[in-house]
């Protein structure tokens, strides 16, 4: 499997963070969010940094923010 690149992991996870965002049940929005933790950690092209950050953004300021950030990588 060939390795994503940085602007594919991007679309990947905004995909992911846009599904935590329309989801109203609050068990399934956990689930969501516990999801795009494993794939961010799992994305080979971020740095450690990156990861760090978008994870924090996810836990302070929700999947909104993520999307916003995630458009400028």
């Amino acid at each position: 499997m060939k390795p994503k690149s940085k602007k594919e992991i991007a679309v990947n996870l905004w995909e992911m963070a846009d599904k935590i965002i329309k989801e109203g049940d609050y068990d399934v929005i956990n689930v969501r969010k516990a999801q795009f933790v494993d794939a961010v950690k799992a994305a080979e092209a971020l740095s450690p940094a990156e990861k760090e950050k978008i994870i924090n953004i996810l836990q302070t300021a929700g999947a909104a923010e993520v999307k916003k950030h995630l458009e400028e990588l």
